[in-house]
């Protein structure tokens, strides 16, 4: 079946239901914790994707005022810290602060502010939140990806991102390579951008084949999408998912 959008939201749940169903699945999101909190400081820890070199690929850590554990997307962040290693996983101080007594959003961005017509923080795909004093804390968030529908030539993929997010303003996209783990460096064997301005949905590729036995992964980025037929921006990674299917 050729997918497209409105297909693919007029019959989710048959597809679900036809599904090629796959084996060996495991999925992988940025995470980002909050150690201590002070003053002057918030420590934090952060563990990203295997093969991401943080600093090189301009990922950095912002912090805002908010209610809720929200990220106000075009609003100015109080202060932005860049990750200054490129081991995929780590921790550092964020200091230079000066908290007061309310709630704070943190948001881990896998690539530099976006420009003009899309969402500033649009790269920002994992969060966590400091609560007021005396307020409840609420657990850190980390984008997800899944294979939602596998058939004769197309493939579905259903994400969970930060609320608010507009992903197909942003220039977000999926690819699959024929491989155990999703690749900065390779461009992907199949690639689509997200074609919906939601942050739980769902993204298609046609033109697919899914051998038998073959292991695949789904890389999903927050931005990039050049076009079909262009090499796409391969450093805004913010999740991944591997399957393999059955022989």
């Amino acid at each position: 079946m050729e997918l497209t959008q409105e297909t693919l939201e007029q019959k989710k749940a048959q597809l679900a239901k036809d599904s090629v169903r796959v084996l060996d699945v495991s999925g992988k999101g940025i995470t980002l914790g909050i150690g201590q909190v002070g003053q002057n400081f918030v420590s934090i820890y952060f563990d990203t994707l295997p093969g991401n070199k943080p600093s090189t690929y301009g990922n950095t850590v912002s912090i805002w005022q908010n209610a809720d554990e929200t990220i106000p997307w075009d609003s100015p962040a109080y202060k932005t810290k860049k990750i200054d290693k490129d081991t995929p996983n780590g921790d550092a101080i964020f200091d230079g602060l000066n908290l007061d007594k309310f709630s704070y959003v943190l948001g881990y961005s896998v690539g530099p502010e976006l420009g003009s017509g899309q969402q500033k923080f649009g790269n920002v795909c994992a969060t966590a939140f400091v609560p007021e004093i005396g307020g409840d804390p609420i657990p850190p968030f980390s984008s997800s990806v899944k294979v939602g529908y596998i058939g004769g030539n197309s493939l579905t993929a259903d994400f969970i991102l930060p609320p608010g997010v507009f992903p197909k303003t942003n220039g977000a996209w999926i690819g699959v390579w024929e491989a155990s783990q999703a690749s900065y460096t390779r461009q992907p064997d199949y690639s689509n951008n997200i074609q919906v301005d939601k942050a739980r949905g769902s993204a298609y590729i046609n033109g697919i084949t899914i051998g038998r036995g073959a292991t695949y992964t789904i890389g999903l980025f927050m931005s990039g999408w050049a076009g079909g037929g262009r090499p796409n921006v391969l450093t805004a990674m913010a999740c991944t998912f591997t399957f393999t299917a059955p022989s």
